[in-house]
């Protein structure tokens, strides 16, 4: 009888450990397959080769064009990754602006641009607006809203002016920028 319960409890913590090994391994086969799922759906549904878009306002004036060497759209979340991104930006009543950069992400409805690597953005001259370059390499844009904003270090160069900081925040419709931290400038005097 003693070898027939130990054996009876044998058996039972073999099912019982036959049941935890298919349990962890059912729970293992089904992480995997959401994976795939996942990298699945995050396929492209176009892409754009050396392309042109020009965006409207609501009067019918253009309002902004991007250019690119590549746009690749993703249908899952509505993004879209551009390779060497340029951007003219249209201002009725001020200086247009000049953005570039290596790459850019475009967020869901264009609302946010992260634009990386290289990034150059440059104020047109016009009469009595001095031209403006800031450089960084990286930058977060809301085009709506004609803001942007970086954490890393950026460069100011003007007409005989340079200043450098680290952080920066700019509303360009009001033409305002702020900058966040170890500002540091030269200036030369005029001749």
């Amino acid at each position: 009888m003693y070898l027939r319960r130990r054996r009876n409890l044998l058996l039972l913590a073999i099912l019982l450990g036959a049941a935890v090994l298919s349990w962890w391994l059912l729970s293992q086969v089904q992480l995997i397959g959401e994976a795939e799922d996942r990298a699945r759906l995050h396929r492209p549904d176009f892409f754009l080769d050396d392309f042109v878009l020009l965006a409207m306002d609501e009067s019918g004036q253009p309002k902004h064009r991007v250019m690119g060497e590549r746009l690749v759209h993703y249908p899952d979340d509505d993004t879209a990754e551009v390779n060497e991104p340029y951007m003219e930006i249209y201002r009725p009543e001020a200086p247009d602006w000049q953005v570039s950069a290596r790459f850019a992400w475009i967020g869901p409805g264009g609302e946010q641009v992260r634009l990386q690597r290289e990034v150059v953005v440059e104020r047109v001259a016009e009469t009595g607006v001095a031209p403006l370059t800031m450089l960084t390499e990286e930058l977060l844009a809301l085009p709506d809203d004609e803001y942007m904003e970086t954490d890393l270090p950026v460069t100011f160069l003007g007409s005989g002016w340079d200043v450098r900081a680290v952080g920066m925040r700019g509303w360009l419709g009001e033409g305002r920028m702020e900058l966040l931290s170890e500002v540091r400038g030269v200036h030369e005097p005029r001749k």
